[in-house]
C-alpha cells in the first residue's frame, strides 16, 4: 500500500500551525473502503492531548495520520464507522508510518559497511520497541481526549 506522503503546506493562525495538501490524498480504510481527504483541507496534524504530545512531537512522518483522523472527526465519519473506529484507523496509519520510518533507517545504511549496518539495525530494533509502547499510549490518549472534539467543528479549507 502506498502511503500518502506529499509535501504539506502550512498556515499559521494565532499560535496554531495548520497543515494542508495541494492535492487530494487517498487512504484505505481497514474496513474496506477508500477515504479521500480533499485538497486544501486544513488540519492541525496531531491534535492529541497535551500530556501525550511529546510521544510524537509533531513528527512529520505521522502528520498525515493526524490529518486523516481530523477529517474523520470533522465529517463525523458520515456514519460509516464509530468514533472508536476512526481512532483505530488513526493508530493503524501511525503504525504504517512508523514502519516506513524504521525501514528508512535500514535503507539509509545500505552500502555503508558492516559497522554502519549493525548500528542501523540496533537503532531500528530500539525504534520498533519504543514505537510499540508509543502507539499504545497515543491510542489511549486519543480515546480519552477525542470525545471533546468529535463532530464539534466543520471542515475548513485553505
Amino acid at each position: 500500500m502506498e502511503l500518502p506522503n506529499q509535501d504539506l503546506l502550512t498556515r499559521v493562525e494565532g499560535i496554531t500551525r495548520l497543515y494542508y495538501a495541494p492535492l487530494a490524498d487517498k487512504f484505505e480504510s481497514h474496513i474496506g473502503f477508500p477515504i479521500v481527504l480533499p485538497a486544501y483541507f486544513l488540519s492541525d496534524g496531531l491534535s492529541i492531548p497535551k500530556f501525550a504530545r511529546s510521544l510524537l512531537a509533531k513528527d512529520p512522518y505521522y502528520i498525515n495520520a493526524g490529518r486523516l483522523h481530523d477529517w474523520l472527526y470533522r465529517i463525523g465519519v458520515l456514519d460509516l464507522m464509530a468514533r472508536k473506529e476512526a481512532d483505530k484507523l488513526f493508530i493503524y496509519y501511525v503504525h504504517l508510518y512508523m514502519i516506513d520510518k524504521s525501514n528508512g533507517i535500514i535503507e539509509g545504511a545500505k552500502g555503508k559497511g558492516w559497522r554502519a549496518r549493525t548500528k542501523a539495525r540496533s537503532k531500528y530494533l530500539l525504534k520498533r520497541s519504543i514505537d510499540a509502547a508509543t502507539k499504545q499510549a497515543i491510542y489511549r490518549a486519543v480515546r480519552l481526549g477525542g470525545w471533546a472534539s468529535y463532530k464539534k467543528e466543520k471542515p475548513r479549507f485553505a
